[in-house]
């Protein structure tokens, strides 16, 4: 059976957007590797980023008023390793919450598609 991505903001509520984002850069700034892109930056108004794309993806009111995926991560040289460390700690954050399996593949399926936007290295 498919999940529609579309429906997840209905079952989840703000645990697929708030909560998410939160477990989220814990993690990524808890990551050395990933570390570098974050200083100098306010996480909190990316969680707040994330959580409205989150948001928008999973089905709730499109409330992401930040600039495009292209054009906010073109300043970093961001390398397919890099963007696959963090999926996968969006699955281990959505594993955490008590996601379903079946739809935080969903999601990450989704921000799969958008990888051609994030990486440029």
């Amino acid at each position: 059976m498919s999940v529609n991505p579309k429906s997840l903001y209905y079952k989840y509520g703000a645990v697929i957007t708030d909560g998410f984002s939160e477990f989220l850069y814990e993690r990524i700034l808890a990551d050395p590797q990933l570390l570098n892109f974050f200083e100098r930056i306010d996480t909190e108004a990316l969680q707040e980023h994330m959580s409205a794309l989150l948001c928008e993806i999973s089905g709730g009111p499109d409330m992401y008023k930040g600039r495009d995926l292209k054009s906010a991560h073109e300043p970093f040289s961001i390398t397919a390793h890099e963007f696959s460390r963090v999926v996968r700690h969006m699955k281990e954050s959505l594993e955490e919450l008590g996601v379903e399996e079946e739809d935080a593949t969903a999601i990450l399926s989704v921000i799969g598609d958008k990888a051609d936007q994030v990486i440029n290295a």
